[in-house]
């Protein structure tokens, strides 16, 4: 029995070092296969509260919280169903703001730059995305972001108007 428990402990020791050693890597920009629109994508794209968007939408959201940070940060999140990989091309209206993308169980801060590109793949099961702004500390706050999924044939694009209005 005293060679049982040292077994299994040491066999959850071993499993802790290696779920701590697997980090996720960057997504990998140059992933071409994953947009081939000859191939059937069963990709379903969900929006929390909102539901499933099926074709190109635009969402505005007003509102923002403080982060620990003392930063203030609009966010939308929801799931993407049904893929092992999915292409994201962000396209900012302003150019020099802090955003950040997350998919599949990566994060991806952003560059700063009018358009970047990602490529995101399933990590541990993880099929929620998450899209952050944090507002600049001062002058105009308005930001759209572009969020074009892309999974072989099927391709949505989300636009996000982030128009934070301060609530009294």
């Amino acid at each position: 029995m005293n060679k049982f428990v040292h077994f299994f402990t040491l066999a959850l020791l071993m499993l802790s070092l290696v779920a701590c050693n697997n980090k996720p890597t960057p997504p990998d920009p140059e992933d071409p296969e994953i947009d081939d629109p000859t191939i059937p994508s069963t990709m379903k794209l969900f929006i929390n509260g909102m539901g499933e968007i099926t074709k190109d939408q635009t969402i505005t959201l007003h509102e923002a919280e403080e982060q620990l940070s003392g930063k203030m940060q609009m966010a939308l999140n929801g799931t993407i169903e049904g893929v092992e990989k999915v292409r994201v091309i962000v396209t900012r209206s302003v150019e020099g703001r802090e955003d950040e993308f997350c998919a599949l169980g990566t994060c991806a801060p952003g560059d700063g730059q009018l358009e970047q590109e990602f490529n995101f793949s399933v990590i541990g099961g993880a099929k929620t995305w998450f899209a952050h702004y944090t507002l600049p500390e001062s002058g105009d706050t308005e930001y759209t972001v572009n969020y074009k999924f892309i999974n072989y044939s099927r391709v949505i694009t989300l636009t996000v108007v982030y128009d934070y209005q301060k609530l009294d």
